[in-house]
């Protein structure tokens, strides 16, 4: 907080002695404000990343800054008569954030404490199956098949250990807040039935109709792109009154799991999906659960921090939550990758393949929490089945964009080797490490070597 309003004080006195003493021409000091204030939102200066420890990687945003700044100072100001000023301004200003940053260094890394992969883990409900109640209700739900379901939901009335819900999940205005009054109600262990329908089979009835093609790009177009925007996804929420929503099965298995029930029994009647599910674990505490068309993905970094990574998002709706299901179903191929992953979308295939989707991560490398080359942050999960040696080697290195594993053809013991090999080398070498592994990735790159 302090580091905060020193750094606060400081731009605002000058900005007043630049305006007060006339240093420069009044336009060039608007564009100096402006490129000041674009480099401290890019590059999150006001929040250094105590936690990575090493000077080299917390000063990285502030370094980037410089170079920004440098670059917009060449282009505007070049030829301008505030050039003799501007410049000095600009490694005046880099040098007092130098000198701030270290005065601040050493208290700031050491009293930063270490988080080993502590996030937003759900915790398991203690469900006693014995109690007469709760046998008598696992036999009701064992009894049901695709036959009855329809007359059951009808039929019984909800208590604290079953729950029906016959309004379509498409028609739920607020998802997730009503999966969680449900929640509530229920006790632990207790079922909820619930249905919807499945975007496939809404596109494939539209595109029967007149103008059918027509008619599903627009509901396509308004679902899965406007409505996947911050803010105008509740503006289409409110408009649409929550009706008719599209809806994959992925995307409702994961709300499922990221709102504490897991799926018991799965069927299709009347071209409906029915779901009978079970309050098993917590609800997830993720504040910001992959959605919107840009996503913020939980990955561990440097120490076991858990950051947030931003990228295009490539699978549907809620897909993080089934990362260990798909993964104790399908494991991984030769790639290190999941087999035939059904969480990734038609189009989500095509940017991972030109690695589209890894646009929104140079923000992340001018904000410094990652750095140019280095192994790709990973997923809790993911991380999880890496050895214990590996794991202390990476909690040392931020991790990076271009990673040395570019190979689809490479098992997951040969990524471990190779990754765990980089390592040692940029410990030991950091920037010739780095440089080196830079080229030789490149290289493949031109080589037609894709990601899948």
């Amino acid at each position: 907080m302090i580091f905060k309003l020193i750094l606060f004080f400081y731009y605002f006195i000058e900005i007043v002695s630049i305006v007060y003493l006339n240093y420069c021409q009044k336009y060039d000091v608007i564009l100096l404000l402006l490129v000041t204030l674009f480099t401290f939102i890019l590059n999150d200066k006001f929040n250094p990343k105590w936690y990575q420890k090493k000077i080299k990687y917390v000063s990285a945003p502030f370094i980037y800054s410089i170079l920004i700044q440098l670059f917009f100072g060449l282009v505007f100001f070049k030829w301008g008569n505030s050039s003799e000023v501007i410049f000095p301004i600009i490694f005046g200003n880099f040098i007092f954030e130098m000198i701030l940053l270290f005065v601040f260094y050493r208290k700031m890394t050491l009293n930063h404490k270490i988080s080993l992969v502590n996030s937003y883990n759900q915790t398991i409900l203690e469900i006693d199956d014995a109690e007469s109640k709760q046998q008598s209700t696992k036999n009701q739900i064992a009894n049901i098949t695709s036959e009855n379901i329809i007359d059951f939901s009808k039929e019984h009335l909800s208590n604290d250990l079953i729950r029906i819900e016959n309004i379509a999940l498409n028609n739920w205005y607020y998802i997730n807040s009503k999966f969680q009054a449900h929640y509530h109600k229920l006790s632990p262990g207790g079922f909820l039935i619930v249905k919807f329908k499945s975007r496939n089979q809404v596109i494939n009835r539209l595109k029967n109709q007149f103008f059918g093609k027509s008619l599903s790009f627009i509901k396509i177009f308004v679902h899965d792109v406007l409505a996947k925007i911050p803010y105008l996804s509740k503006l289409i929420n409110w408009i649409i009154k929550g009706k008719n929503k599209l809806l994959s099965e992925i995307e409702v298995k994961g709300r499922v799991y990221y709102n504490g029930f897991k799926i018991e029994k799965q069927f299709l009647v009347e071209n409906e999906i029915y779901l009978i599910l079970r309050k098993v674990n917590s609800i997830s505490d993720n504040p910001s659960p992959s959605f919107h068309l840009i996503t913020n993905l939980n990955r561990v970094s440097m120490f076991g921090n858990i950051i947030k990574i931003r990228k295009i998002r490539s699978m549907y709706p809620y897909s993080e939550f089934l990362q260990k299901d798909v993964f104790e179903s399908n494991q991984l191929d030769t790639s290190g990758k999941f087999n035939d992953d059904p969480r990734i979308t038609g189009i989500g295939k095509f940017i991972r393949k030109y690695w589209i989707d890894e646009i929104p991560q140079f923000f992340e490398l001018l904000s410094g929490k990652i750095k140019l080359v280095g192994i790709r942050a990973m997923s809790e999960h993911y991380f999880s089945l890496y050895s214990d040696d590996y794991k202390q080697l990476y909690y040392q290195v931020k991790p990076g964009i271009i990673s040395p594993i570019f190979d689809d053809n490479c098992p997951f013991s040969e990524i471990e080797r190779i990754e765990k090999e980089y390592l040692i080398s940029y410990i030991e070498s950091p920037l010739r490490t780095d440089v080196k592994y830079f080229f030789k990735t490149i290289l493949k790159i031109l080589k037609g070597t894709r990601s899948k």
